[in-house]
C-alpha cells in the first residue's frame, strides 16, 4: 500500500513534459543537490540574524511564506524558504514520499547551507508533522516550534483521506480529482480574495510539471 503522502502528491502529475535545470534556474533563487534530488530554496536577510525556517504546506510551494519571511526580515531574522520535494521548483523524485524523505531533505539543506545554530522552526499544515519529526530527531538544534494548523498528527484519520489509502481506488480518485481538491482547498482559511487568488495562482504553476530532472 502506498503511503498516503504519496497519493496525495500523485496530484501534482501532469501528463506532459520535463523542464531543464537551466529553464528552471531561470525564474528561480537557488538550488541545493541533495540525496534525493535538486532542493529549491531562498535564504535572506541578515547574515547575522537568527535563522528562521519556514515549512509550507500540502499544496505548497514555499512562495505562500512571502510576506511573512519579509516581516520577518524586517525585523531582522534571516529567513530559510524552501520546496519539499513533489512542490515548487524541487525535483519530484521517483520514490516513496514518506516521513523520512522529508525529515532528511530538511536535515541535508540545513547541511549543505551551513546552518548549525539554533533555528526557529515554523510549519503550517502538513509542514506540521515534517516539523514534529525533524525537533524529535535533531532537538538540540531546535530553539523554538511553531506549528500552524499541523496536520498528519492527529490518531484517527478523517474519512477522504482513508478512501485515498484504498489501493487502486485511492490512487484512481487521485488522478482524477487531486488537483481540483487541492487547489479548491486553497481558499480554507484566507481571509480575503487577494489572498485566495494569489495562493491559488501559485499553487496552480507548479502543477503544469511532472519532474524537473533529466529523465534521460
Amino acid at each position: 500500500m502506498r503511503h498516503p503522502i504519496k497519493g496525495a502528491l500523485a496530484a501534482l502529475r501532469p501528463a506532459f513534459g520535463y523542464i531543464r535545470f537551466d529553464e528552471r534556474a531561470i525564474s528561480s533563487v537557488s538550488f541545493a543537490q541533495l540525496l534525493k534530488g535538486l532542493t529549491h530554496y531562498k535564504l535572506s536577510g541578515p547574515s547575522d540574524g537568527k535563522v528562521v525556517v519556514l515549512i509550507h504546506g500540502i499544496a505548497g510551494p514555499f512562495g505562500i511564506w512571502k510576506k511573512v519571511a519579509d516581516s520577518l526580515m524586517s525585523h531582522g531574522y534571516r529567513v530559510l524558504q524552501y520546496d519539499l520535494y513533489g512542490r515548487g521548483y524541487s525535483d519530484r523524485p521517483d520514490i516513496t514520499y514518506d516521513h523520512d524523505l522529508y525529515i532528511n531533505q530538511l536535515s541535508e539543506l540545513l547541511a549543505v547551507l551551513s546552518i548549525r545554530n539554533p533555528i526557529y522552526l515554523v510549519a503550517w499544515s502538513l509542514g506540521g508533522m515534517i516539523a514534529v519529526g525533524y525537533t524529535v530527531e535533531y532537538s538540540n538544534i531546535i530553539e523554538k516550534l511553531i506549528l500552524i494548523a499541523p496536520a498528519g498528527i492527529g490518531i484517527s484519520r478523517p474519512i477522504n483521506v482513508r478512501i485515498v489509502m484504498i489501493p487502486l481506488l485511492g490512487e484512481m480518485l487521485i488522478g482524477l480529482l487531486g488537483r481540483q481538491i487541492i487547489v479548491r482547498s486553497t481558499s480554507m482559511g484566507l481571509h480575503s480574495s487577494d489572498l485566495i487568488n494569489e495562493f491559488r495562482a501559485l499553487v496552480t504553476e507548479q502543477m503544469q510539471y511532472f519532474i524537473f530532472s533529466d529523465p534521460e
